[in-house]
C-alpha cells in the first residue's frame, strides 16, 4: 500500500498527464471555432501554460526511464547520475520555456540582407525593403509595447 505522500504524488502525476492530453485534444477541436483575437489570446496563453508544465515532465519521464533501466541492470552509480540529470533537464526546459513565453517573446531579431538582382534598373539602387514576419501579435492581446521599439529600430536603419 502506498503511503499518503506517494499516493498524492501518483495521483498528481497521472492527473497532470491526463489533463494535459485532454487540453491538447480539446484545443484541436476548439481552435477552428474561434472568431475573435481575444479568444486566440486566451487559448494561446492556456496552451503556453500547459506546455510549460507538460514538456519538462515529458523530458523528465523519458530521461528517468533510462535511470530506471540502469537501476534494474544494477548500474547504480550511473542510474543516480541519469536520475539527477533528468531533474536538471526538466528544470532547465521549464526555465527556457518560461523565458520564451514571457520576456523572450519580445526579443525581436533584425537582420539586414543585401540582394543582388540582375538587370535591375539603376533607379532601384540603394532601395530598401522592410519585411516584418512571424511576430505572433495575435498571441499576445491588444497591447504591444515592444512594437514601438521595433518600429523605431527599423526606421533608424533607413539611414544606412
Amino acid at each position: 500500500m502506498l503511503d499518503p505522500i506517494g499516493f498524492l504524488y501518483s495521483y498528481l502525476f497521472w492527473f497532470h498527464s491526463l489533463f494535459s492530453m485532454a487540453c491538447i485534444i480539446v484545443y484541436h477541436f476548439f481552435i477552428p471555432t474561434l472568431k475573435s483575437p481575444e479568444a486566440y489570446f486566451w487559448v494561446g496563453k492556456g496552451m503556453a501554460v500547459i506546455l510549460l508544465f507538460y514538456t519538462p515532465k515529458t523530458l523528465y519521464i523519458i530521461t528517468n526511464a533510462i535511470a530506471i533501466l540502469l537501476r534494474r541492470l544494477k548500474c547504480l552509480p550511473a542510474s543516480r547520475i541519469i536520475s539527477r540529470t533528468a531533474s536538471g533537464i526538466a528544470v532547465l526546459s521549464f526555465l527556457v520555456i518560461f523565458y520564451e513565453i514571457t520576456w523572450g517573446r519580445c526579443n525581436y531579431k533584425i537582420e539586414q540582407q543585401q540582394v543582388c538582382i540582375e538587370n535591375l534598373p539603376d533607379s532601384f539602387n540603394g532601395f530598401h525593403i522592410v519585411q516584418l514576419t512571424d511576430l505572433h501579435l495575435g498571441s499576445y492581446g491588444e497591447h504591444y509595447p515592444s512594437i514601438a521599439k521595433l518600429v523605431k529600430e527599423v526606421n533608424a536603419r533607413r539611414s544606412h
